[in-house]
């Protein structure tokens, strides 16, 4: 393809991008090329176009397959996804270690479902743990035979965290299931927050005779 030629359709592509950019069309860019030409065309996109490129998938032979191209994107796109998990996950612990809206730990985050304090739930993706609901108050714990809210006998669950997901789509609250390793691996779950936590209740035992 003649040089002329060749920047010309670099530019109509941009120009294609920055229309489906304004219509909301895409979030972002895996760009390929070959490694030649790669630089000639990013440099013709504008500073926000470039601000949302994850990767570049660079074919070095004319013939690549599209399967094999296809493959790199979309291993550029888990990268920057897993990459973004991690930020995330940062940002909310970063929060709660300054004093700010946000809770980790199971246990912190099932109160904060209990109350519908949860603005942004993150949960180690696959994680499950054994606990307890009111199906009354809707308080979520991972031990204790009576809510400490409403005084009713609690029910057993084989995986509370589930629940506390459903609990918190209810309230309109956003769900990210976390698979880049980060604390959650050990925290299993954390939250930013709509409001600060209130102290936690006990969980009351029942009277025994």
């Amino acid at each position: 393809m003649p040089k002329s030629w060749r920047k010309r359709h670099f530019r109509q592509v941009a120009e294609v991008l920055e229309r489906l950019q304004r219509a909301n069309r895409y979030d972002l860019l895996a760009v390929g090329g070959h490694d030649s030409e790669l630089p000639r065309f990013l440099g013709l996109l504008s500073d926000s176009l470039r601000e949302r490129v994850a990767g570049n998938v660079l074919g070095r032979r004319r013939r690549d397959r599209p399967a094999a191209v296809r493959a790199q994107g979309e291993a550029i796109l888990d990268r920057y996804e897993l990459d973004r998990q991690r930020r995330s996950v940062a940002e909310v612990l970063a929060t709660e270690a300054a004093g700010g809206p946000a809770a980790s730990g199971l246990q912190a985050c099932l109160w904060a479902g209990s109350i519908a304090a949860v603005a942004d739930l993150y949960v180690q993706d696959g994680a499950t743990k054994p606990g307890v609901v009111c199906d009354e108050s809707r308080w979520f714990a991972l031990r204790g035979e009576t809510c400490p809210i409403c005084g009713r006998r609690t029910r057993k669950t084989p995986d509370v965290l589930d629940e506390l997901v459903e609990a918190v789509i209810n309230t309109g609250a956003a769900i990210h299931d976390v698979r880049a390793e980060t604390e959650l691996v050990d925290k299993l779950a954390a939250s930013s927050l709509r409001f600060a936590l209130p102290p936690m209740p006990q969980p009351a035992q029942p009277a025994t005779a």
